[in-house]
């Protein structure tokens, strides 16, 4: 879901905070990707915190946080710092060590664009077959 609002980093903080989503939703703000990790939309929300890079075409997972625990001024730091942030500059989750130089692919430490962009295309069709009724194979 791309938000698309005057102050968008403070209104994300409060959606993250105030609202259940549901499992594998999803959010972009500027060069984040944010993307909820919880079980059910009845668990406590996790959201896992991926770093956009130009350079490689993917997102370089660097933190996962579970905002039901976090108040929303804090998640609002979070989003603010993470944003201006250079991705050269960030460490990997539980690490010093550089973030696109520590992330593994084989897990879900990064997204390329392209797939990215087809699991965007398949959540729409899937949106769109059960708006009209159709079952999903």
């Amino acid at each position: 879901m791309l938000l698309k609002v005057k102050n968008q980093a403070e209104e994300l903080a409060n959606v993250l905070v105030s609202n259940t989503q549901i499992p594998h939703q999803y959010f972009e703000h500027g060069s984040l990707f944010i993307l909820n990790v919880s079980t059910s939309e009845n668990a406590i929300q996790e959201y896992a915190f991926y770093k956009k890079d130009e350079g490689t075409k993917c997102y370089y997972k660097f933190e996962s946080l579970t905002v039901s625990w976090c108040k929303k001024e804090k998640v609002l730091s979070y989003l603010e710092e993470w944003e201006k942030q250079s991705i050269d500059e960030m460490k990997a989750i539980m690490s010093d060590l550089p973030l696109k130089s520590t992330n593994r692919s084989h897990i879900d430490h990064i997204i390329s664009f392209k797939h990215l962009r087809n699991s965007k295309k398949l959540t729409k069709h899937k949106e769109e077959c059960c708006k009209d009724g159709k079952e999903i194979i």
